[in-house]
């Protein structure tokens, strides 16, 4: 293969990542706590103040209460056996950091009741709408805008799917195994595949442990960071990772992956603290995301190793391939570093 051909074959496995947006992290979904009764089903929605704040135009929500009122709730329908429910709506509650609505129900019976949120029909692809009912959770998201309460998934799938679906929207993740991953490829030329692998393996594994750990203290509310400062520290240490291919690529790599693997657990939980724990399980639903993290992780490495370790068999693979990879890749989240560094 021309050194051209390398070079368009690791891009092609960069290019999706550096397309994709860079808030990782980032729910503008409602959270809607909702409760069957006799007549129907209750709700409480609510949301961050901050947003709400930029929607009335005043840190003073009460004063424009309808207004914030109606947004929180639009789009929101309760339906029994496809009849839709009258709904009335609550007083407006602006609690410390967030605003609250109610909203309740009544329906013409109780049977198939089904809540569906149509603002998600037009939404971008990450929207999301969380729901709590009966101390189990559930994600609502475009193509899947509505649930039946009696059809709600346990919480063995229901989290390993977000684990999952996390990980792989999750670029700021893939771009720093990624990274680490460029640094592994190098062994591959000078000690064989089978030596890549092994060293693969120690990253990932590295990086799990060092995730898990801080994942578990977050999701615990054991140790808590601010959001802000955690993303801008994920992004640094992909400018980090980066960087050391740059300037030592034989460096290995499950130290670094260990140290940063901490850091980002604590991005990983900020989607547990939107979702939300289920209070009699939640240990449970902690080691089930933790699962679909893992497995999306894995199904990354699986897809991305096997052509690295091709490319770096050749000759060209330094200068043509892992520097001008890293280098996009420190810029990029250096971009990122800026951005959230400026909004912490």
């Amino acid at each position: 293969m021309p050194r051209c051909g390398g070079a368009i074959l690791a891009l092609a496995l960069v290019v999706p990542l550096f397309a994709a947006p860079v808030h990782a992290h980032s729910t503008d979904g409602r959270h809607i706590e909702a409760t069957t009764t006799d007549s129907g089903v209750d709700l409480s929605v609510s949301t961050d103040a901050t947003r709400a704040v930029v929607v009335a135009g005043t840190d003073n929500l009460l004063e424009r209460e309808q207004l914030v009122s109606a947004w929180l709730t639009r789009g929101l329908e309760v339906s029994a056996a496809g009849e839709p429910c009258r709904s009335e709506a609550g007083k407006l509650v602006v609690e410390e950091s967030r605003v609250r609505q109610s909203l309740s129900f009544e329906c013409p019976s109780t049977r198939a009741l089904e809540l569906r949120d149509r603002e998600l029909a037009a939404a971008h692809a990450k929207a999301q709408t969380l729901v709590s009912l009966d101390g189990e959770a559930h994600v609502l998201r475009p193509g899947a805008e509505s649930m039946r309460f009696e059809e709600r998934p346990s919480t063995v799938p229901m989290f390993i799917r977000e684990g999952v679906v996390h990980l792989v929207t999750g670029y700021d993740h893939l771009l720093f195994v990624f990274a680490l991953l460029l640094g592994v490829g190098l062994r591959a030329r000078e000690h064989g595949a089978r030596r890549a692998m092994v060293d693969a393996a120690r990253v990932v594994t590295a990086f799990t442990v060092g995730h898990s750990i801080t994942l578990a203290l977050a999701a615990l509310d054991v140790v808590v960071l601010p959001s802000a400062l955690v993303e801008a520290t994920i992004a640094a240490s992909i400018v980090l990772a980066a960087v050391l291919n740059l300037w030592r690529p034989d460096t290995e790599r499950p130290w670094l992956a260990l140290a940063f693997g901490l850091v980002h657990g604590f991005g990983f939980s900020s989607v547990l603290a939107e979702v939300g724990l289920p209070a009699n399980e939640r240990v449970l639903a902690l080691l089930s995301f933790n699962i679909g993290i893992e497995l999306g992780q894995l199904a990354f490495v699986a897809l991305v190793i096997a052509p690295l370790t091709w490319i770096a068999r050749q000759r060209y693979y330094q200068k043509s391939v892992l520097f001008p990879s890293s280098l996009a890749i420190a810029a990029i989240a250096a971009v990122w570093f800026v951005e959230r560094a400026a909004g912490a």
